[in-house]
């Protein structure tokens, strides 16, 4: 419900209400009691979502900060307050005053094990939400279901084989700490959250089916609290590794984009446009490819900067970023090359002076549907590709030379310098 609620806001908050209270009934919870449970665990979700919210948790989990508040959040806000109203419910339940003995029980019963299962299921489902949200390759999916599956084959192996029913708890949950973090290394937190599921789910059945290591301790309250303690260590550190993980690679993302993007526009920069340009020239050469270069300049730039702050000039900058993108093929090459200059790289027999006047006409034709933009227009210089040119710069060369002679000629048009 927790989880849920992050993702949907107030719209889950039917839903929450009618699963609490189903589950309620189904317990053998009396209709005004179930009543009672079901509104006040809604109370709680509500609570815990609006701290949240405001303490700016982010529910794709892609900071440990992240998962520590929504650790924190339900050990110190969540389980409190639920246990508040449960003795208030009992009280107006069983119409009697609650003694001190009853509520240090009810603070006492099973706070951690309650707080780790809760932060586990909301961690699996906001985390597992945003790996279908970032649409994961089957790949990836294919090889989370096979280490989960060897997973499943160890644990089955240690709590199930009788040779292995006497090994020493701690002998175990090494085992499975450590193939639980190899999980959480190929997987972030998504996979450590579904492994701790996994050995969580597997060691409480084998515990009160009476199989395994894990059944010897039962007698032994003392032992037993050792252990569940140690249980929660491997879950709890696990998923915070994850998310460590989770964060560095979406670092190291983006200082890949950095490197091959400009920042504002999406579009290749200026350095790697001529890296990958160089080699269109070389195929180009190689197998007599017509290789196109449109550069484009936007008229009066300066003078947006200068009238309506950068800010305007900014948002021209993307805009135009945006037509080129839906006019140029997802083959072609289009970076902006610093300030208001921009270069689209074409391979392929087109129609050089419809493409470029297209891209013109196209701008033109858009901008007065988008008011937050201040209108501009485009100056286009194009050549092509000569046996004789030896680098991109000698295409630039030229382009260059046609961009200054549309905008001596009045700007706002294309000029083709021919091949």
């Amino acid at each position: 419900g927790l989880a849920v609620t992050l993702l949907v806001g107030r719209m889950a908050w039917g839903s929450v209400f009618v699963g609490h209270l189903a589950l309620s009934l189904y317990q053998g919870m009396a209709p005004g009691l179930a009543l009672l449970v079901a509104l006040g665990n809604l109370a709680v979700v509500i609570l815990l979502t609006s701290l949240l919210q405001r303490l700016k948790f982010r529910c794709q989990m892609d900071t440990p900060r992240d998962y520590l508040l929504l650790a924190l959040g339900v050990t110190l806000v969540s389980q409190p307050v639920a246990r508040l109203l449960a003795l208030a419910t009992m009280r107006a339940a069983m119409h009697a005053d609650i003694t001190l003995e009853t509520v240090i029980e009810v603070f006492k019963f099973m706070w951690l094990d309650e707080s780790v299962c809760q932060i586990l299921v909301a961690t699996c489902i906001l985390s597992g939400f945003d790996v279908l949200r970032r649409h994961r390759p089957v790949s990836f999916w294919l090889t989370l279901l096979l280490a989960t599956s060897l997973l499943v084959l160890v644990l089955a192996q240690l709590l199930l084989v009788p040779e292995y029913q006497w090994l020493h708890p701690l002998h175990v949950l090494s085992v499975v700490y450590l193939l639980v973090m190899m999980v959480a290394a190929l997987f972030e937190l998504f996979g450590a959250a579904v492994a701790n599921i996994i050995v969580l789910g597997s060691t409480q059945w084998a515990t009160h089916k009476g199989l395994g290591p894990f059944y010897q301790l039962i007698d032994s309250g003392a032992d037993l609290t050792n252990m569940n303690t140690f249980l929660v260590g491997i879950i709890l550190s696990s998923c915070l590794v994850g998310a460590l993980l989770r964060e560095r690679s979406d670092r190291e993302a983006m200082l890949k984009q950095l490197a091959h993007h400009d920042s504002l526009t999406g579009l290749y920069n200026r350095r790697y446009f001529f890296e990958l340009a160089e080699r269109e020239l070389l195929k180009a050469r190689r197998e007599a490819t017509q290789l196109t270069l449109f550069w484009m300049d936007l008229d009066h730039f300066k003078a947006i900067n200068d009238k309506h702050g950068h800010a305007a000039g900014d948002r021209a900058l993307a805009f135009f970023a945006g037509v080129l993108q839906r006019q140029c093929r997802r083959t072609d090459l289009a970076a902006r090359m610093g300030g208001e200059e921009f270069a689209v790289l074409t391979w392929g027999s087109v129609d050089v002076q419809a493409l470029a006047e297209k891209v013109r006409n196209t701008l033109q034709r858009e901008l007065p549907q988008h008011r937050e933009v201040v209108p501009f227009t485009v100056s286009i210089g194009v050549t092509t590709f000569r046996p004789e040119d030896q680098r991109v710069e000698d295409m630039m060369h030229r382009a260059d030379i046609a961009l200054y002679q549309a905008k001596a000629a009045g700007r706002d048009r294309v000029v083709y310098a021919g091949g």
